[in-house]
Parts: C-alpha cells; structure tokens; sequence
C-alpha cells in the first residue's frame, strides 16, 4: 500500500469520525481538558461523541484519540500534507496551520467536510 493510499484512508476515517461525532473549533475535542497533542492526558481516553477539530479527527483517526498523533507519523504526516494542498489549497495560511484554518470564525463544518474530501479523492 502506499502511503497516498494510507493517507487518503486515514482522510476520510477522519471526515467520518466528524461526521459522526461533530466539528469543533477552538481545542482539538470539546472534552474540557488538556489539549496539548504532545502530553495526552491518559485519564481522559476517546470518549464516544466529544467533537473534534480537523487536527483532532485526523490524529483520532490514526490514534484512537484526538489529543495524539498515533506511532504512524509517516502517514499522519502525509494525510496533513493532502489536507493542506488537495484539500484546503488557496485559502491556506502556512503560519496558521490547520488548526488556525479550522478555527477561524467565518469556518463551517459544511467548508472542513468538503477539503477532507477533497484531500482524500
């Protein structure tokens, strides 16, 4: 399998894990507690239905858990990657990164769906 083939797959686990739990904005899930990516709270594990970001749907994808990348950060990387060129293209600010573009106020859930769609096909 190569890893455009894991990226996309692990794309659209992600845009289905925010259908089915919601999109967020503003921490990686609406859990109420740390949501630093690099120290996961390990008293707090994926709890079914707790909304996610962009970034917490693909780290939830490859993890289990929205507030960790997962061991396979080759393919979390490249699924990051498609996301930022295929999926949301010219209105990316690079400074910002995904979670600056997911969280801006004028963001829908309908515009996060779409560029994971779009990075996945």
């Amino acid at each position: 399998m190569t890893d455009d083939t894991k990226a996309k797959e692990l794309l659209t686990k992600a845009r289905e894990i925010l259908e089915r739990d919601g999109w967020h904005q503003g921490s990686l899930e609406n859990g109420g507690y740390s949501d630093d990516p690099m120290h996961p709270d390990p008293a707090h594990p994926y709890v079914e239905g707790l909304k996610v970001c962009s970034v917490g749907a693909l780290q939830r994808a490859n993890s289990g858990s929205a507030l960790h990348r997962g061991e396979d950060l080759a393919t979390f990387t490249r699924a990051y990657e498609l996301l930022v060129h295929k999926g949301i293209g010219d209105g990316f600010e690079e400074e910002c990164g995904i979670a600056g573009w997911n969280d801006h106020p004028n963001r829908t859930q309908e515009d996060v769906l779409l560029a994971f769609k779009r990075a996945a096909g």
